[in-house]
């Protein structure tokens, strides 16, 4: 917004000063009139559709409680502006005092950022990410302790995913490497990683000379450790940063409350968990904190092993003149049992070889006889089940389908490959999916409860792309089915570790060879935003629908999240609703124009699109222009 415009009338309030502009928002010192309290105001510019993810937002903050985060004290809606109001804090904020007093030293410094972990812990109890948090969100009230302002951090973006604009400094690497990809908690606890640097060093970890610098040093470069500027800095600290600033999201501490638990370790003088110590120096911090039992202890086993040499030294001592008295009888002796000895093992060993061998070899053959027999019958599924989900069955289609699917169920025998049982679960899917597109809902979920059963990986094993896609496959279709049957509480842990399944598939270095995972990433986001609808919140489906839309592969996906976003639109009211169905409208036009062609009309409902059961959609005259386009193609 620009700094020279008026200030702006907002019902309840008087606007005192202007504290801060951004692009698309300012905050201003206000007064409460009905309260009389000071507050910070913060007035944000939305375009459609963004009045209702600000207002989630505010929401989420204004039920988090926390001695760390700044209160949220109200929100309302003005001239299509959101504005929310905040606890005042007059600062100053973390960067001032810093450029003011110059570094921390370590454990003031770490019980600073333990309290602003703890507070954005709090905030992502409440699904809520600031994504680009810096010292300058950072304030302090009047008895000195840290409060993380939700106020000033960051501009509302017009993508939930984008990055905040003007704070590229505080921006975690994911944000740069998989543009509109979704950032979770993870990128708040790279801020955390960047505040404590600062604290301890007065200086950012990344010193460029241009943005395009800064972007690329932030994705690739290691920064020096804190210890490198501060001499006689703990090496706790260096090892806590370390792992906070990690490239990968997965190689960082798992949430803001992990961050804070480790830095009370250090503050406590107990070994943190960002580094796992040598054997050696643990038994040294030990008996630091435990000299008296670790001299008893060491007393002990002076006595013990003192006595356990004399005993040695007199054995050998026996044995030795026991040797030298029947020398030439046993040499001999020993000599004959060596020779049978190794006759008798290498006979064994060739025997076990063979026998290795044979077991080998007859293995291999019933894997290949299982492999043939799963191709045919996967074949026989798929011609069963192919084309359109709501298209009446034909005479013998479910027929065959019962055979298809007790076929399936004989090759997955506990000793298959992951290979094949990776088959035989895609196939319990593709079942599913025309079981349900027939009305047998229970019969679909209990297909994929047997996929999710038969792909789950075992604990550390290394799981091949072909069996982690079959995974992640069962996992998002058993969570729909859950989410259908009215317990979508219980299907969206396993929709999201689907989308995380996914999103790893096709980040990972070999991703350009394995096109499948964006095509699964796309239908799975679809099933997530379905469950989050049904759940009642409908910015994180919208959010969702955004995120599949980003890696939809081609025009039949985007037909598809064109009936989600309709569905959104009939579960809202007032502009919001109208919010949706244009988004509904504008990914159905781009459907149409990419060369989908609207197939015969007895394999949909008459008054739907694909099940968008939306009058204003179904009927809106764009709608029908589009469909009528699109069946003259």
């Amino acid at each position: 917004m620009p700094t020279d415009d008026p200030f702006p009338a907002v019902p309840g309030y008087q606007i005192v000063r202007l504290l801060a502009s951004g692009s698309r928002s300012r905050v201003f010192e206000a007064r409460d009139l009905d309260s009389g309290r000071t507050v910070a105001l913060k007035v944000v510019r939305c375009g459609p559709g963004e009045l209702a993810r600000l207002r989630a937002r505010a929401d989420a903050l204004a039920a988090v409680r926390h001695p760390n985060l700044a209160e949220v004290l109200g929100y309302s809606e003005h001239d299509g502006n959101g504005v929310l109001a905040v606890e005042y804090l007059p600062g100053p904020t973390l960067a001032e005092r810093i450029a003011d007093v110059g570094r921390m030293t370590a454990k003031p410094a770490a019980e600073l950022v333990a309290g602003v972990a703890r507070g954005l812990a709090a905030a992502h109890a409440r699904q809520v990410v600031f994504g680009s948090l810096g010292t300058r969100d950072v304030f302090f009230d009047e008895a000195g302790e840290p409060k993380v302002n939700g106020a000033v951090v960051p501009d509302f973006p017009a993508d939930a995913n984008a990055p905040a604009v003007g704070r590229p400094l505080n921006l975690a690497p994911e944000f740069f490497r998989t543009p509109g990809a979704f950032v979770g908690p993870e990128a708040d606890v790279w801020a955390l990683g960047l505040i404590l640097y600062q604290c301890v060093t007065g200086r950012h970890p990344f010193q460029t000379d241009s943005l395009a610098g800064l972007v690329e040093a932030i994705a690739t470069r290691t920064p020096e450790p804190p210890s490198g500027f501060v001499a006689g800095l703990p090496r706790e600290i260096d090892w806590v940063c370390r792992k906070c600033l990690a490239k990968h999201p997965h190689h960082r501490y798992a949430s803001a409350a992990d961050v804070a638990a480790d830095l009370d370790r250090f503050l406590a003088g107990e070994p943190v968990h960002a580094r796992v110590h040598p054997p050696a120096e643990r038994l040294v911090r030990w008996a630091r904190h435990n000299p008296l039992l670790a001299a008893t202890s060491a007393a002990v086993l002076v006595t013990a092993v003192s006595g356990l040499v004399a005993t040695v030294v007199l054995l050998q001592r026996v044995e030795r003149q026991l040797a030298e008295s029947t020398a030439e009888r046993r040499e001999a002796e020993e000599r004959i049992a060596q020779l049978t000895a190794e006759r008798d093992e290498q006979a064994a060993a060739r025997a076990a070889e063979a026998a290795r061998a044979s077991a080998a070899t007859g293995a291999r053959q019933a894997a290949d006889a299982t492999s043939r027999e799963l191709a045919g019958v996967t074949a026989a599924l798929l011609d069963a089940a192919y084309g359109h989900p709501f298209r009446p069955a034909a005479a013998g289609e479910r027929l065959a389908l019962t055979d298809a699917v007790a076929a399936l169920r004989r090759a997955a025998t506990p000793t298959a490959p992951v290979a094949v049982k990776a088959r035989v679960a895609a196939g319990f899917v593709r079942a599913g999916e025309w079981l349900e597109g027939q009305g047998a809902a229970g019969e679909a979920g209990e297909l994929y409860r047997e996929a999710l059963d038969l792909t789950r990986p075992a604990a550390g094993a290394a799981v091949p792309p072909v069996a982690a896609s079959a995974y992640s496959a069962a996992l998002a279709h058993r969570g729909a089915a859950l989410a259908r049957e009215g317990k979508a509480a219980e299907g969206l842990p396993l929709l999201l570790e689907a989308v995380k399944i996914d999103f790893n598939g096709a980040t990972a270095p070999d991703a350009a060879d394995q096109p499948f995972w964006k095509s699964a990433m796309c239908r799975h986001q679809e099933l997530l935003a379905e469950a989050y609808r049904l759940l009642g919140r409908r910015a994180e489906a919208s959010r969702a629908l955004q995120d599949a839309k980003g890696v939809a592969k081609n025009v039949d996906q985007l037909r598809l999240l064109a009936g989600g976003f309709a569905l959104l639109a009939a579960s809202a009211e007032g502009a919001e609703r109208d919010g949706y169905l244009a988004e509904a409208i504008e990914t159905l036009r781009a459907a149409v124009e990419g060369g989908w062609r609207f197939p015969a009309a007895h394999y949909y409902r008459t008054t739907t699109v694909d099940n968008a059961d939306f009058a204003p959609f179904a009927t809106h005259p764009e709608v029908k222009k589009l469909l009528a386009d699109a069946a003259k193609k």
